[in-house]
């Protein structure tokens, strides 16, 4: 990577659907979440179905 630039990943992952990755995959739970509460109910869950799991966090850029 040259130095003052940034990754490719912001620019294209709005366009790949990682979800549809994951069940190629074989993960039997798949959920996206967009906000603390439902990455709470998604971990829980996950952690109760004792399968592997993915879960996709949408963040904006530059979120902490």
């Amino acid at each position: 990577m040259v130095q003052g630039k940034t990754s490719l990943a912001p620019k294209v992952a709005g366009v790949i659907d990682l979800k549809k990755i994951a069940e190629g995959c074989g993960y039997p739970f798949i959920k996206t979440v967009t906000d603390y509460r439902e990455l709470d109910n998604a971990l829980n869950k996950a952690k109760n179905t004792g399968v592997l799991s993915f879960i996709e966090a949408k963040a904006a850029i530059g979120a902490r």
